[in-house]
């Protein structure tokens, strides 16, 4: 029963931007893990090739932006220990391409 009044609780504050008790579902289904078992949230990771001019980096080539981040990925370039980058994220209603990444830029 507690379960039932969390989720018309939830339901009444989310259902007014239009979200449905179906996609609730269907986005709580594709999202669930079990922490305990090891499980982790669903996402994969992206795949960049960085740009080095004169011994630096001077960019990145998202070649798979991933998914399924809720915040940026850190960024980490072989041999480049001090680099400094930041990366932007997007979400979208699709699953395949929520929470890429959209850009990487050296800072």
């Amino acid at each position: 029963m507690l379960a039932r009044a969390n989720k018309k609780v939830l339901m009444d504050a989310i259902g007014r931007y239009g979200v449905s008790n179906e996609r609730l579902d269907e986005v709580s289904d594709y999202y669930r893990y079990n922490r305990s078992a090891g499980e982790v949230w669903k996402h994969s990771p992206p795949t960049t090739t960085a740009t080095v001019r004169d011994g630096r980096v001077t960019g990145f080539d998202i070649t798979d932006p991933g998914n399924g981040y809720l915040v940026p990925t850190s960024v980490s370039v072989v041999g480049f220990s001090d680099i400094d980058v930041e990366a932007k994220i997007e979400f979208s209603d699709d699953f395949r391409t929520n929470g890429r990444i959209v850009s990487i830029t050296v800072r």
